[in-house]
């Protein structure tokens, strides 16, 4: 069998994309999550495990952080373990905000809920590690940053369906 490096380096002799190893990655996380939510939610083992396509990251997570792709990941299956609809992640909502504070300016509730959605995504542990703690915030900007929050949240779910 020829290993996913193998094949990169073959790509890449040829002029094309270096993102080969990165898919094989997050199909091993894929797989790592539909594993882990069968044993959450066994009344929907066949949902989940037929899911493997839903968790096609968007082409602006693919070079994510792991932990980021593992709780987009987590997020859907567990809206298919529950039965809901798809609605926009927290992991998917980072991105957005992050993506978008690269091309200019936000305002300080789209950072703060830029912040929200990376705690949600990362957990309180991992978040410190990443991103420091929420107490730069005051109770008002976390208020703003989560109305705003649930608000891209829903504007993502909308063009979703």
């Amino acid at each position: 069998m020829i290993s996913p490096q193998t094949i990169e380096q073959g790509i890449k002799s040829i002029g094309g994309p270096p993102s080969i190893t990165r898919a094989f990655e997050l199909m091993g996380v894929a797989e790592e999550e539909i594993k882990a939510a069968k044993k959450r939610h066994p009344a929907r083992t066949n949902e989940i495990q037929d899911s493997f396509l839903a968790l096609m990251p968007p082409p602006s997570m693919c070079l994510m952080r792991d932990d980021l792709y593992r709780s987009f990941a987590r997020e859907i299956l567990d809206q298919i373990g529950k039965g809901h609809k798809r609605s926009a992640t927290n992991a998917e909502v980072a991105v957005c905000l992050y993506n978008t504070c690269l091309k200019s300016p936000i305002a300080r509730d789209f950072a703060v809920a830029y912040w929200l959605a990376m705690k949600a995504a990362l957990g309180e542990k991992k978040m410190a590690e990443v991103l420091g703690t929420d107490d730069i915030y005051t109770d008002e900007d976390l208020r703003a940053g989560r109305e705003r929050l649930n608000e891209i949240k829903h504007d993502i779910s909308r063009r979703l369906k």
